[in-house]
């Protein structure tokens, strides 16, 4: 029995919805993009894109291309988030969406700074649809994730100074660390490594050449609580 391809009106839209979270000025913001499609044209809302059946063989093709339209960006860390799909979500109708977290350097993503407005993550404004459910639940993955694992250190370049790995982990956690016991326990469990090259800070007047690493593990360790 061959089966009846179903109409257009049975189709029900997914898309995929992509938190951009990056660090500026020591906070953890947002990355927002004004909507182009004719339904709140202009207004922000994430990085997001409908998925093309005849074009993206699989999810991840789909946050690739969307990645790369919108924004131009490639070779950052995604992991997907969660699924939403009700009747409600979208004032027009049933829709579904697949949620991806994404954290990137702030650097890749001023290349693209005209497309892109930051937002600190806690004072958000009212976004369409469930994008502020969807924003804050991945802000909860994110610091929860921060205490046992190198995903805050994502949020930096290849090679970062050991002060900024910390701050990176402040700007997830929301909270100061002592400068002292982070160095001590990021060496103890070995998450990073010497480049071998040196950086000129100044600290209190004084010009100090400090130490560049970078990450042992490229890919996103998780360990026993650091923090």
């Amino acid at each position: 029995m061959v089966a009846t391809p179903k109409k257009d009106a049975d189709r029900l839209p997914v898309s995929v919805d992509i938190v951009l979270l990056t660090i500026k000025d020591g906070v953890l913001h947002a990355a927002l993009t004004p909507r182009v499609g004719e339904y709140l044209h202009g207004e922000l809302a994430l990085v997001a894109s409908t998925v093309h059946i005849n074009e993206d063989n699989h999810l991840g093709e789909t946050v690739e291309r969307t990645l790369r339209d919108r924004g131009g960006l490639s070779d950052i860390y995604v992991e997907q988030l969660y699924t939403w799909g009700d009747a409600t979500r979208d004032p027009r109708g049933w829709s579904i969406s697949i949620a991806y977290l994404g954290l990137v350097p702030v650097h890749k993503l001023a290349k693209a700074e005209k497309q892109f407005e930051f937002m600190p993550v806690d004072k958000l404004p009212t976004l369409p649809f469930d994008h502020n459910k969807i924003i804050s639940t991945a802000v909860w993955r994110v610091r929860g994730k921060g205490g046992y694992s190198t995903i805050p250190a994502r949020l930096l370049p290849k090679e970062f100074t050991m002060s900024q790995m910390r701050e990176a982990y402040e700007a997830v956690l929301g909270r100061k660390l002592d400068a002292q016991s982070f160095r001590r326990k990021v060496m103890a469990l070995e998450l990073v490594k010497s480049t071998g090259k040196k950086k000129s800070l100044i600290e209190e007047g004084i010009d100090r050449p400090t130490e560049i690493f970078k990450l042992r593990n490229p890919a996103a360790e998780t360990f026993d609580r650091m923090l």
